[in-house]
This record gives C-alpha cells, sequence and structure tokens, in this order.
C-alpha cells in the first residue's frame, strides 16, 4: 500500500480548489483504485476522495482481512467465540434486558439506540464491586461534550488496576501483572501480589513526601514495570501522572514538564537503542535544574542498576523507597 499508515488509519487525500489535501480516515475506508481522481497513481490503493464525492463512499474490506475472493481469512472456532468476552457480556445482556443480541453488530446497535441502558449494563458487568447509586448518564440528550457520566461514583484506577478483576474474572496474587524485556536481555516478570507490595511502598514514600492528591508526579523512564509501578503508585493517591521517554531531548521535557510543575521526578540514568547505550544523566541535571517545582529527583539504574546517581541533587529511586517496603497501599476514593 502507497499510502501512510498512521495511528489513526490511513491517509486520504480530498481534492479541494484541484489541491490534494491529506487527511485521517479509518482504515476501513477505502476506494479501489482508479476511482481517486487527482491523487497520484502510487498513491491511489486505500484511497478515498471526498467533497463532491463525498456520497460515493464505499466500505471495503482492508486487503488483509479478505483473500482475493472475498473470503474471509479467519473465523473463530464457536468454542473460542463461548470464551469470548464479548460473548459472556452477550449473554448477561440479553439476559437483564429481555433483549436479543445476536452478534457483535446487535450490541453495538443497541448501544446507540438505548445509551443509557448500555451503559449501566456494561458498568455494572464490568465493575460489579463499585456501587452505582443513579443513572450511567445523568443529562441523556445533552451534547456529548456535556454529557455527565456515572454521578454519584467514586473509585481509584489504581484499585481496580491491581485487583485484577473485570466482569467475573478475578485474576490470582500469583499471576503475571509485568512482564518486562529490555534491548539487554533483561527480563523481568512480576506478580500481581508483588506489584501491589511496590505500589505500596513506593505510594507510602510519595506521601512522606508530602505528595497528595492533585499535585503531580513525573517519569522519564523508559516504558518499564517501574513506571508502570510509579503511575499506579501516584494514582492510588490521586496524584496526576505524566511521562515521556528517555530519549526526549531536554527542551522537549521542559516544554511537556514545565506547564504541570510536578513535584517529584523519577528519570532513568539512560538508555538502550540499537545495540548502544546512552547515559543521559548530564541532560537529567538540565531538566532537573530546568523545573523550580521539583521537591524531589530520584534515578532509577536503567543502564546499570548498581550504579550511582551521579546528578546533583538526586539520588537513587530504589534507596527512597526502601524505608517503606511492607507498607499496604491505601486508596483514595475520587470521583468519577
Amino acid at each position: 500500500m502507497a499510502t501512510c499508515m498512521c495511528a489513526s488509519g490511513v491517509s486520504m487525500y480530498r481534492k479541494v480548489a484541484s489541491k490534494p489535501v491529506r487527511r485521517s480516515i479509518p482504515p476501513f475506508f477505502t476506494m479501489p483504485p482508479g476511482r481517486a481522481e487527482g491523487v497520484p497513481a502510487s498513491a491511489r490503493q486505500g484511497v478515498v476522495t471526498c467533497a463532491p464525492r463525498l456520497q460515493r463512499w464505499r466500505r471495503w474490506q482492508t486487503p488483509n482481512m479478505v483473500d482475493d475472493a472475498g473470503e474471509p481469512l479467519w473465523i473463530p472456532a464457536p468454542r473460542r467465540v463461548d470464551a469470548s468476552a464479548m460473548e459472556r457480556f452477550r449473554a448477561r445482556a440479553e439476559a437483564i434486558t429481555g433483549g436479543s443480541f445476536a452478534d457483535s453488530v446487535a450490541l453495538h446497535r443497541w448501544s446507540i439506540d438505548r445509551p443509557e441502558e448500555f451503559w449501566e449494563v456494561l458498568f455494572d458487568w464490568l465493575l460489579p464491586g463499585l456501587e452505582r447509586p443513579g443513572a450511567a448518564i445523568g443529562n441523556p440528550g445533552a451534547h456529548p461534550a456535556e454529557l455527565q457520566w456515572f454521578g454519584g461514583v467514586t473509585m481509584n484506577v489504581a484499585e481496580l488496576i491491581l485487583d485484577g478483576r473485570v466482569g467475573e474474572l478475578v485474576a490470582g496474587a500469583d499471576d503475571p501483572m509485568f512482564v518486562s524485556i529490555d534491548e539487554a536481555g533483561r527480563r523481568r516478570v512480576m506478580s500481581r501480589a508483588e506489584a501491589r507490595s511496590m505500589v505500596g511502598a513506593i505510594a507510602a514514600a510519595l506521601r512522606a513526601q508530602g505528595v497528595t492528591t492533585g499535585d503531580v508526579v513525573a517519569v522519564w523512564l523508559p516504558n518499564t514495570e517501574v513506571a508502570m509501578l510509579v503511575m499506579l503508585a501516584a494514582a492510588s493517591i490521586g496524584a496526576v501522572f505524566s511521562s515521556t521517554s528517555p530519549d526526549f531531548g531536554v527542551d522537549g521535557v521542559l516544554d511537556r514538564f514545565g506547564q504541570i510543575e510536578p513535584k517529584v521526578l523519577v528519570a532513568a540514568d539512560g538508555y538502550f537503542y540499537g545495540g548502544r547505550a546512552f547515559d543521559r544523566r548530564p541532560q537529567l541535571a538540565e531538566i532537573t535544574a530546568g523545573l523550580p517545582s521539583l521537591e524531589r529527583t530520584l534515578v532509577l539504574g536503567f543502564l546499570d542498576p548498581a550504579g550511582p546517581a551521579d546528578v546533583d541533587p538526586a539520588e537513587d529511586f530504589w534507596g527512597w523507597v526502601e524505608p517503606h517496603r511492607g507498607v499496604e497501599v491505601t486508596f483514595e476514593q475520587l470521583p468519577f
């Protein structure tokens, strides 16, 4: 395919005043080659035109979904369908509402035709431990941007994640919660029980630092289990969490974090990429100097777990957490 793939779908061109304009559309809105006038031939496959031809949009299966004969490449076995969360929810919805939902298309139609009922059933099924004192939508019929969702519900997202309960399924304490593998070949597996314990210790350290609901905790870390643990710890307190990767430059980090004024920053000493190690401690010193709101900067030894922080006035992250090991995590209950 000659078009550009991105998170929001494939590119499309719109012919306006004879000038192609690229826009992003879902990948299933496509037009076969030869129907996209004004688009370079190399970019015609999977491109759709709009403006005067808006009414000609046609929904086509993308090439990786069907074969040349238009047949599905794969259909799940009935036993796999029966074991899916979608099927369990479908059966639950039928039992509660008395309706008939033959498939996911029928479920989708129900969610559009009767959104208040749909969201109430879904909420109660996904989050059976939470009390829902009122309707799912407090002001049905309002503009989507002004809808009031689940009034009176209080919860803590970190508690829900750590509990690992979705519908009738409950994760075990020994089940893996995080599996982290880095370019150095290091593989770390953390169970739910271990994660809960670590979140309790990190949250206690944050509280001891004076972090409360509404404060900001930022991390400059690779995508590892530590970033997730800090996020859950911050969320358990009701603090705001923000992150950026350590390959961000100093200006990019300051542009992002400077606006939200973090109280605590957890940063890596560096990262691995393309088989090389990049020491980021000099840049961390600049970032720390550029964030006057910081009360504590902590360094995670990612390149060298045993190495010193060597960034004034930072200190070692695990050394900071250690005195709080064994503290049970508590969760601030916040409005939905």
